[in-house]
């Protein structure tokens, strides 16, 4: 399922019934999604026709096999599941009534199977509690930004990642959630978005940032210009070139913010601020620059040998985390 108005509704139904949800990322092959799904032991699947093929009169709908339901979002079925409050037929499953409290869920009970990317072998379910994902939200707000009501968050990259893990936070918030027309990312569509609706919160790999830069350069925008579009936009995911992020800065201002994690702590490892970016006149701002910051108010990090021995400061070794953030394990992979 790409990007879309629903996903959010899909995720919030199924913790408010006690289930368990699995983004999967859209540009995945369906080969590669339906081992996920059989992986997970998924019972449902909510899916878009762009990415499925839903309706085709010529090969007939995609459906994954071994799932009991698949909903196209876009259908008169998705209407119907959202629009019969009250209901009392069981086949509706997530449409309970509307008065229904939410299934009280424990802080270690299962929230969110967030697959890996599977660089070495087979993807890998990780497991994020509610306790996982509450810690993300609420560290969010210490280390990476403030958010409010009048706050948007526009959804560019893959919802089933971390972007889509930077909703629990605007949520707790009560912010404004924006998924664009294009369902991905268009820098100019973005522009123009911020500067109709107000300045965007996003979460975007550093090429991405890159091109958001240049699309800045392109059409002239000082950085003003682009305060009046974005207010933070939080880089990951990948190695952020000191040059590219001073350039950044320079073009667009203080409006950046790197966080360096993984799946198995989600979004909270370490935090390069807003303040350490745009602090150029620290002796050590070049250093700063080309780091990935401090650790995460919620996390303890250390620098370990192979024998888990901590290491003196400035030797290479494996990056240990330990909190709440910390996931409950891989699911059916001990």
């Amino acid at each position: 399922m790409r990007n879309h108005v629903r996903y959010l509704d899909v995720l919030l139904a199924a913790w408010w019934a006690g289930l368990v949800a699995v983004p999967i990322n859209a540009k995945l092959h369906p080969l590669e999604a339906q081992w996920i799904l059989d992986n997970a032991q998924a019972r449902w699947a909510f899916v878009t026709n762009d990415v499925m093929g839903l309706g085709d009169d010529t090969t007939g709908p995609a459906v994954f096999s071994g799932i009991e339901r698949q909903v196209d979002v876009d259908s008169p079925e998705s209407e119907a599941l959202w629009a019969t409050p009250g209901s009392s037929n069981p086949s509706l499953g997530m449409c309970a009534s509307q008065h229904a409290p939410p299934h009280p869920c424990n802080g270690d009970d299962l929230a969110w199977l967030f697959y890996t990317s599977g660089t070495t072998g087979r993807p890998k379910g990780v497991m994020l509690t509610h306790r996982n994902l509450r810690t993300m939200g609420m560290g969010y707000f210490v280390d990476v930004d403030s958010v409010s009501p009048t706050d948007r968050i526009v959804y560019a990259a893959p919802m089933s990642h971390g972007n889509g893990l930077y909703a629990i936070p605007h949520l707790m918030a009560g912010a404004v959630h924006v998924v664009p027309p294009s369902g991905g990312f268009d820098a100019d569509e973005l522009f123009d978005l911020g500067f109709a609706l107000g300045p965007l919160s996003l979460f975007a790999a550093p090429t991405i940032v890159n091109r958001i830069v240049a699309c800045a350069q392109t059409r002239g925008l000082s950085a003003d210009d682009c305060a009046r579009a974005f207010k933070t936009i939080v880089y990951g995911g990948a190695p952020m070139y000191a040059a590219d992020i001073q350039r950044a800065l320079h073009v667009m201002g203080p409006r950046f913010v790197q966080i360096y994690g993984q799946g198995e702590t989600p979004m909270t490892g370490t935090v390069l601020s807003r303040h350490h970016l745009s602090d150029s006149a620290h002796p050590r701002h070049a250093q700063r620059v080309a780091s990935i910051g401090v650790a995460q108010t919620p996390v303890h990090i250390r620098i370990a040998a192979e024998d888990g021995a901590e290491l003196p400061a400035g030797e290479i070794g494996e990056v240990l985390v330990r909190g709440d953030s910390v996931m409950a394990g891989y699911w059916r992979n001990p």
